[in-house]
This record gives C-alpha cells, structure tokens and sequence, in this order.
C-alpha cells in the first residue's frame, strides 16, 4: 500500500535538516546583501537599516541553520510575570507613565509607521534598563489601544556592532496570547 506524504510533514522533516544549500554562503558575498555570517560563531544575521534578525531557517532550501543558545539570555519569568501584571495595569500612554515611569527610549511614528496587528502603530516607550533578562516595548496603536513587546537581552555571544533591536524571525509573537520561546512575545490585543 502506498501512502502519501502531506506538504506539512515534508516541511516539518526539512526543518529538522541542517541546510547544506550554500545559497546563504553565496549571497553573502555580494556588496550590498544585507545578510552576514558571523565567522566565529556560523550565525547568519539579516542586518537591516534600525532591525536585525537572526536567520533560524534557510530561504532557499528551508534548512535549520547554526544557532547559538548563548545569543540570547533566558527569560527571568518573575521579570516577566512583573512586566505583564504592570502592563495589565494600562489602558493608555498616560497609564504607562504612571506605571512604568518614564522610558528610557521614546518613539513617534508617522503615517509610514509599523504594522501592529490591525492598526498601525503611532508611538513606541521602551524600558531597557528596568528588568535583568527582558527588554519591554509599549506600541501605542492608531486606534489608541496598547499592545508591550518584549525580548531577551543580547547574550555574550552577539556581536557589539549590531544594532540593539535584534529579533529572531521564526520565533516572534503575535498579537495576543504569548507564544513561542524565542526573543519577541506580546501581550494586548
């Protein structure tokens, strides 16, 4: 007898093989490809003009590609758990001041502004300083709800010339409910 292989379970065996492409390799010798190669480490980095990700998966091929655990610090979940119940406590900006205090970076956004889930966003407060093991971003939305981003810190194996907004591509959250385990997760909706 036969039997078919899904689309989804060809891609979820690709997943688990290390590329072996060479198409990165490839790219990465032209002047002006945004994508690097750490050496030392065989991370590949997009690096683009204030984002920079690090490449999990090929494009080409779909290969897992070197990834050192040690880029990134493990959440303290007692941080994380404070971080959200303050953020609970918000409904808008002037809440978040009152909140969280004043923002160790502050950004407006104009009509090219970032997509946050449905709405666009209008401003963004940044907390750098406050927690040990996160980063907390507040996206006040068009719509003026609230919608907190948060990453790991930059371990010691992130190279120092690398802008600091680094997030990893494949493990990214989405409006909402937490997900997944990596560097970006949200909260609000």
């Amino acid at each position: 007898m036969h039997q078919q292989v899904s689309s989804e379970a060809l891609a979820a065996e690709r997943i688990m093989t290390l590329c072996d492409c060479e198409w990165l390799d490839q790219l990465g010798h032209l002047d002006d490809c945004p994508i690097h190669k750490d050496t030392e480490t065989g991370v590949y980095w997009l690096c683009l003009r204030d984002f920079t990700a690090v490449l999990r998966f090929c494009p080409s091929c779909g290969g897992r590609l070197p990834c050192r655990d040690s880029l990134f610090i493990e959440f303290d979940q007692l941080e994380v758990q404070e971080a959200r119940d303050l953020f609970l406590q918000t409904r808008t900006l002037s809440d978040v001041l009152r909140v969280f205090g004043e923002p160790d970076q502050k950004r407006t956004f104009d009509e090219n502004a970032p997509q946050v889930g449905e709405f666009r966003a209008t401003n963004e407060f940044r907390y750098t300083s406050r927690w040990k093991t996160l980063k907390l971003s507040i996206f006040e939305r068009s719509d003026q709800s609230l919608v907190a981003s948060y990453q790991r810190r930059r371990g010691p194996d992130v190279p120092l010339d690398l802008p600091d907004r680094i997030y990893d591509e494949t493990e990214g959250g989405t409006t909402g409910e937490e997900t997944g385990a990596g560097p970006a997760r949200c909260w609000g909706g």
